[in-house]
């Protein structure tokens, strides 16, 4: 990953995947996407709530967001909601230095159910990454209730 530009509440960023082909993605403070630009389609989300009422981050805190996608080929695409909750702070180390970072559960998915991600992300606030993420296909136990 590539951090392309990064301002007090946007930042994008390019990716590679491994057959050389690039993405450019801008997200609000790194933790939700506004728009995936692939090499031959773009997609965006209008997210339903002002998402700056979830910033600063704080352990204890549970964040439901839901958004509209679309593509540039005007087509509608099904919802999207995540549910984020932070779950408390730890350390990470990348290379010689220890970062500290709010540890966030994530579960994100299309309203349809097509497809859905249960995820733990270690994010780094003053830089807007997500230093790691580990995800949970398979364990229950860590899902999120979105109810």
């Amino acid at each position: 990953m590539t951090v392309i530009e990064r301002g007090s509440r946007q930042m994008r960023h390019e990716l590679l995947s491994p057959d050389g082909r690039k993405t450019t993605v801008v997200t609000y403070r790194g933790l939700f996407t506004l728009t995936t630009a692939l090499p031959t389609l773009t997609f965006e989300m209008t997210w339903h709530q002002d998402l700056t009422q979830f910033v600063p981050l704080q352990v204890g805190e549970r964040i439901v967001a839901d958004a509209r996608s679309k593509s540039s080929t005007n087509k509608s695409l099904p919802g999207y909601t995540t549910v984020m909750a932070v779950i408390g702070v730890d350390s990470i180390r990348v290379g010689a230095c220890d970062y500290p970072v709010f540890k966030i559960d994530v579960r994100g998915g299309l309203a349809d159910g097509s497809r859905q991600a249960v995820s733990t992300r270690y994010y780094d606030d003053p830089s807007m990454l997500t230093l790691q993420d580990r995800e949970h296909t398979t364990d229950r136990k860590r899902r999120i209730d979105s109810k």
